[in-house]
């Protein structure tokens, strides 16, 4: 789940649905607080969040308004592997590439890429799920920004040639399912920031919700699930994906 600032009664709703699925671990997209400068708005965040983060393992992706450049409050928040900006991390089969869409330059040939490339192609066995702030695949309120433009002429042809299986986002607060190339697209930046409003038609976007959200990825010998929730705990969408090939 994703994009928590703002609303701290709707984020307050998520966590406790989050909270009753006993999840082994969690993944946010981002955009913890309104302004990650602000040490108050991180104290609220805890606050907030302390219930599922209690006996969970708690991962973060860096959102724009976490302002890591300007302040080590993210960092002084969650214990991330070396302290990067951008990780890898295995549960069981499951190999989770977390990248930064929002400090660090991932075009051909910076650091960033060439991380991601050697991650890619050094996996062989592992069913592959990138995920980052920033969609790649939307038609949300963020969707004709310069850096999403980067993003899908650098990242889809990786994602593609390596058999990424699924691609999650925040950013835009809206529940989006996207479907291009064989990989999904899921926005989840449901986590309590204003919604926001579809504003253009693409033949990728299978599913398009203006309604607070988060996902939950249910791993079985066959297939991956992936269920995802409205605030009430109401299953709104969910994607299947065979284990065959990958």
């Amino acid at each position: 789940y994703g994009d928590t600032r703002t609303n701290d009664n709707i984020h307050s709703q998520v966590t406790e649905q989050i909270y009753l699925k006993k999840a082994d671990t969690i993944f946010h997209l981002g955009d913890f607080v309104e302004d990650g400068t602000n040490i108050d708005l991180w104290l609220n965040f805890n606050n907030i969040s302390r219930k599922i983060r209690e006996n969970t393992k708690f991962y973060t992706i860096i959102g724009n308004h976490d302002n890591t450049d300007k302040s080590k409050l993210y960092f002084l928040n969650f214990n991330l592997p070396e302290n990067k900006k951008y990780y890898s991390h295995k549960i069981n089969d499951l190999f989770f590439i977390i990248l930064d869409s929002s400090y660090t330059s991932i075009e051909p040939a910076s650091e960033q890429y060439n991380w991601l490339l050697d991650q890619l192609k050094s996996n062989t066995s592992y069913f592959m799920i990138v995920l980052l702030h920033h969609p790649i695949y939307n038609t949300g309120a963020h969707s004709n920004d310069l850096n999403v433009t980067m993003l899908k002429e650098t990242l889809p042809v990786l994602f593609q040639k390596y058999n990424v299986k699924i691609v999650f986002s925040g950013h835009d607060h809206n529940y989006e399912k996207s479907f291009y190339n064989n990989i999904y697209y899921v926005v989840t930046g449901g986590g309590g920031a204003p919604l926001q409003n579809q504003i253009k038609n693409e033949s990728y976007s299978q599913n398009f919700l203006s309604t607070y959200n988060f996902c939950e990825i249910v791993n079985s010998k066959d297939k991956v699930d992936i269920f995802v929730y409205d605030i009430s705990g109401k299953v709104i969408d969910k994607i299947e994906i065979s284990r065959t090939g990958y």
